[in-house]
């Protein structure tokens, strides 16, 4: 079967791109498979994903992609199947689909699109809105994330949606042979920007200091908001940056530190709590979204109802060892049944054959 994954920008990592790697790396297994984007950095966006991956970089923006998407739409024409991300690469297999009516063609949403949130009610986004929901919707399987996602997609869409959870090379995320720090610490992996709320790690870290002279905080990633979190740090001797890491080191991370924080508010699925959970590692988690779906309290981890109950929950698991030892099976066997390759292999092939 051959098959076309369309996504407008595989340049940063973006845990949406890596979750397509990963499933281009599994269907070419048995398919032929093409992976076209309007962006590539093949060095910086996972290169040990997309090595193996036949990607066709389109290189190109603004009203250069109106022109492509109509020369595309010929294109996938040819493909049994397109399995697809967000605008404005889904208009052009919802064409190639007039051409071609015996086209399966698959939506992965992984967030709802931002056009859809309540804030957005302009002229051109209703326009949007309106024009998707006639050709797009009627001529597609919609695929979520989440269960929180496949609810959205009901609200906005009136459509049913398959459910398919994101993955992790579990073999990858593991326990290794390299001990904890020898004094207690806390990692953080997330985009700094202002919905990943990466404030709390921080104030949470610095109501507890006191009562753990030897905390540290490791904050890996980068972005919007990097002056402003080191602002915010600048007093922290304790409070380390790692910006961007390679994958070996994240695994590193995960393994050296005592408890694992996850703090945004908006992501719909979020891989590093999964990463986490895979490395056998506590994971207090704010409770909002998908986090809800997954995480159970006193089974495999922790959801806080606020800032208060986040704190308290880092504090318990900082000083229980026989706790956190006590919920590691749970969340690696969870993790491995549910969110492993194997299980998205065989998610895939019941959905999309």
């Amino acid at each position: 079967m051959k098959i076309a994954i369309l996504h407008s920008q595989a340049k940063i990592k973006w845990w949406a791109v890596k979750t397509l790697f990963l499933t281009a790396n599994e269907l070419k297994n048995d398919h032929d498979v093409d992976f076209y984007t309007f962006s590539f950095d093949k060095d910086n966006c996972f290169p040990d994903l997309n090595k193996d991956l036949n990607i066709i970089n389109l290189n190109l923006s603004g009203a250069a992609k109106i022109f492509w998407i109509i020369r595309l739409w010929f294109k996938l024409k040819g493909y049994d199947m397109v399995f697809a991300w967000n605008s404005p690469m889904h208009f052009a297999w919802a064409l190639a689909k007039t051409l071609n009516p015996k086209l399966k063609v698959f939506w992965y949403l992984q967030n709802i699109p931002l056009y859809y949130m309540e804030e957005n009610r302009s002229l051109l986004t209703s326009i949007k809105k309106m024009i998707e929901r006639s050709l797009v919707i009627s001529k597609v399987n919609i695929i979520s994330n989440s269960l929180f996602i496949k609810n959205k997609v009901k609200e906005y869409f009136r459509k049913d949606s398959s459910l398919l959870y994101p993955c992790i090379d579990v073999d990858f995320f593991r326990k290794t042979d390299s001990t904890e720090e020898q004094y207690p610490s806390l990692f953080i992996n997330s985009r700094f920007v202002s919905w990943k709320n990466i404030e709390l790690a921080i104030r949470s870290f610095i109501a507890l200091k006191d009562e753990f002279p030897w905390l540290k905080l490791f904050i890996a990633w980068d972005w919007d908001e990097k002056e402003k979190l080191m602002k915010m740090s600048d007093n922290e001797k304790n409070i380390i940056f790692l910006w961007e890491i390679s994958p070996d080191k994240v695994n590193a991370y995960y393994n050296m530190a005592t408890v694992f924080l996850f703090t945004s508010v908006i992501d719909a699925f979020w891989l590093t709590i999964i990463e986490a959970m895979s490395v056998w590692k506590p994971v207090v988690s704010v409770s909002v979204w998908w986090p809800l779906e997954i995480i159970e309290n006193w089974i495999n981890w922790f959801l806080a109802e606020d800032e208060s109950d986040f704190i308290s929950k880092i504090e318990l698991l900082l000083w229980n060892e026989s706790l956190r030892t006590q919920i590691w099976n749970n969340a690696r066997l969870f993790v491995k049944e549910k969110f492993s390759l194997a299980a998205l292999r065989a998610k895939l092939d019941m959905i999309l054959f």
